[in-house]
């Protein structure tokens, strides 16, 4: 009967929906992602190197202006499983020239260690990292013999290549903010406002460009592990579209003897896939 091919048409309409239901009422359930903007979003340098290793210079100087002292440069220690240890005087150098004519990004010196970093924002590791080694050690030997080197790879994401070379670690900028903000309370109380502002500023970008977000990583993982519904759903959609298309003529033909006195401009085309009647002065 008619009531029974209705009611089979229907069950199918169910059966074809329900996966898309189901995914349309887990994606509602995602958490809105939403970005926080920092100053260097704004100025347009998140990802520059120069710019962050500059920064990094800055805050790794426990003398510098921040009043944050020894924050950054203990926590970058303690991700290298060093102790606390007073460091004594410490200089920062940027751009230290290497034995082979390369540049090492950051080269600190204090009474206790010797630390070259190499820093990564997107860059592949394709330095010579033999040559800024033995610039580093070379270095360390010309203050003191038996002074003991670190030497680190600083990136966004790991950075495997680093174990290829003997002597090297790396270090992610997530594992190293992880740990300033472990230690921050110790040190907020002393610092110079706006330079702790700043620092958790750059500490939001690095997060940002690491992909740190929580409930971005949810949403990626949404479309993971539902492509192969999603796919399907955009290609019903394209049909559905496809076939309203189809009944634009039609339904432009039904609709123009509606045009009167009070309906001065007839039914028209809008976006390509809109009929638009105006009935604003009826």
């Amino acid at each position: 009967s008619l009531f029974m091919a209705m009611q089979l048409d229907t069950s199918q309409q169910i059966e074809v929906l329900d996966p898309f239901s189901d995914l349309v009422t887990k994606f509602r359930a995602l958490p809105d992602v939403v970005p926080r903007s920092t100053f260097m979003d704004v100025a347009g340098y998140p990802h520059y190197e120069n710019v962050c290793s500059n920064i990094l210079a800055f805050y790794l100087n426990p003398t510098e202006a921040h009043g944050l002292g020894n924050l950054v440069l203990r926590s970058l220690l303690r991700t290298l499983g060093q102790p606390d240890v007073s460091l004594g005087q410490t200089i920062v150098e940027r751009e230290r020239m290497t034995f082979s004519g390369g540049r090492l990004d950051l080269l600190i010196d204090t009474e206790v260690v010797t630390i070259g970093i190499e820093h990564k924002v997107y860059a592949e590791v394709y330095n010579d990292l033999d040559d800024y080694a033995k610039t580093v050690d070379g270095y360390a030997a010309s203050i003191s013999a038996n002074k003991k080197t670190l030497k680190v790879v600083l990136s966004l994401t790991p950075a495997y290549e680093t174990r290829q070379h003997q002597g090297w670690q790396n270090v992610t900028h997530t594992v190293l903010w992880k740990e300033v903000r472990s230690l921050l309370g110790d040190y907020a109380g002393n610092a110079e406002l706006k330079w702790l502002t700043y620092l958790l500023e750059f500490m939001q970008s690095m997060s940002n460009l690491a992909g740190d977000n929580v409930e971005l990583k949810a949403v990626e993982q949404f479309f993971v592990d539902h492509s192969d519904t999603i796919d399907q759903l955009i290609a019903t959609r394209q049909a559905f579209l496809a076939k309203l298309s189809a009944r634009r003529p039609e339904l432009l033909t039904l609709l123009s003897p509606l045009v009167n006195e009070k309906i001065d401009k007839g039914p028209y085309l809008y976006a390509t896939d809109r009929i638009v009647l105006d009935l604003s002065k009826c």
